[in-house]
Parts: structure tokens; sequence; C-alpha cells
């Protein structure tokens, strides 16, 4: 992986997230802590009375009901390592902290603030059916990105370029919705075309459907060019 900082300022807005939402939903946020950190074996911070770190942040989620974003701070998520903050936020969407919708927003929201220092929160695979994350590179664009870009907005510009965006935007977080959404890409751009021809289709139609439509139309089809091949050489033979 790169050696690009996560900047102070962007751990900031990462730890500001869990202003108003708890770090685990489904663990006890230091029992999440102390899986990521040797919090048992680390001194309190000196205006403690406790003995142990793990004794503190303890004292901390009883009295305010859950870990806050000072306490993750005091914990030195603004300082750790970058493989260790990318172990905390894999750890805080992982289906051992939060499920459904709250987990991919999550996800989707430390994800945004990633990306402005070069890294994004992927989905990484299942487990038992869930998703979970993981930190990578922002993955760079293909030299094609900008050409089709252009190329597509010369189409119906609130549906189809709207589908290349939200495609090229999923690509790193889901890479299958990203596939799913290029698939409709190329089925909207069938159907302008077809429209353009003034042929007709149908809403069922599928890619494949609309395809063969479309390659005849524009005698892309093996049957045309091997007719007009035909042709040619009769025409050749009887001269």
């Amino acid at each position: 992986m790169s050696s690009s900082a996560v900047t102070t300022l962007t751990r900031r807005r990462l730890v500001a997230l869990f202003a108003d939402i708890p770090i685990s939903r489904e663990i006890d946020d230091v029992e999440l802590v102390a899986g990521l950190w040797p919090i048992g074996s680390r001194r309190a911070p000196p205006a403690s009375d406790e003995l142990s770190f793990e004794d503190f942040l303890r004292r901390q989620a009883f009295l305010n009901d859950r870990l806050r974003p000072q306490d993750l701070e005091t914990l030195g998520l603004l300082t750790c390592s970058r493989a260790q903050l990318f172990k905390f936020l894999a750890a805080v969407t992982s289906p051992e902290a939060r499920t459904g919708p709250e987990q991919h927003e999550l996800a989707q929201k430390i994800d945004a603030l990633l990306r402005h220092d070069g890294y994004t929160l992927g989905l990484a695979g299942r487990i038992s059916g869930s998703p979970f994350y993981a930190v990578r590179l922002v993955p760079v664009g293909s030299p094609a990105d900008e050409r089709i870009s252009a190329a597509l907005a010369a189409f119906d510009p609130t549906q189809v370029p709207a589908r290349w965006t939200a495609a090229l935007e999923r690509r790193g977080l889901e890479p299958a919705g990203a596939i799913t959404l290029a698939r409709t890409l190329l089925e909207d751009v069938c159907k302008w075309m077809l429209d353009q021809a003034q042929e007709t289709w149908q809403e069922a139609n599928d890619l494949p459907v609309l395809y063969r439509k479309l390659a005849k139309v524009l005698k892309l089809a093996p049957d045309d060019h091997t007719e007009q091949v035909f042709k040619q050489s009769h025409r050749r033979s009887s001269a």
C-alpha cells in the first residue's frame, strides 16, 4: 500500500462520525477496542483514577452509555499508525459491530472521507452472508474513463451519463453494483440508438435481445456481413 498519509483533519472527521452513533451496535464498545489495542496492559491517562486504560474506557462507557469521540482521541486514533486506523475502520463496519442499512451508510461515509487522502473503504467479501469492508488504495481510473464520459454526454443527460457516473462511484465500494449499473447503462444506450434509428423495442427486452436488434440495424450481425459478401461474390462471378 502507498505511503500516503491519512491526515489529522481526515482522522478528526472520521472520529466525529461517532458523535451520534456508537462505535458498535452488536458488541460492547470496549470489547471492540480491546480486540485492536492492548488496553488491558496499557496505563490509564494521567488524569484518570483508574489503573489501566481498559478500566478508564469502561468507566467512560458506563458514564456516557458508550465511548465518545473524545475517548477515541484519547485512545490515539489521531496519532496511531495508518494500519491501526484501517483495522479500526474495518472493525466498526464489520457485521460483528453493526448490520443492516446503518452498516452500509457508515461504510459510505467513511469511504467518502478516506477518498480525500487516496484511500477507499470497499466491500471485501461476506461472512455468514453479511458484508465486511476493508481499506485499500483508490483504484486508478482507466485511461478510457474520460473519453467514455465525454461520449456518453451526447446521450440523454438525465439517464445515460448519470448511470455511468454512478457506476464509476460504485466501482471501488460495490463492484457487483457497478457491474449491474454498467449493464443497465448498455441497455439504455441500445434503446437510445434504436430510437434514433426509429426501430421498436419492448421494455421486457434484456441486453442480449437489445444488442441483437441494434446489431441488425447497424449491420453488425454476422448474417448481414455474410449476405453482403455473398452478393458481392455473386456479382463478380456473373460479370
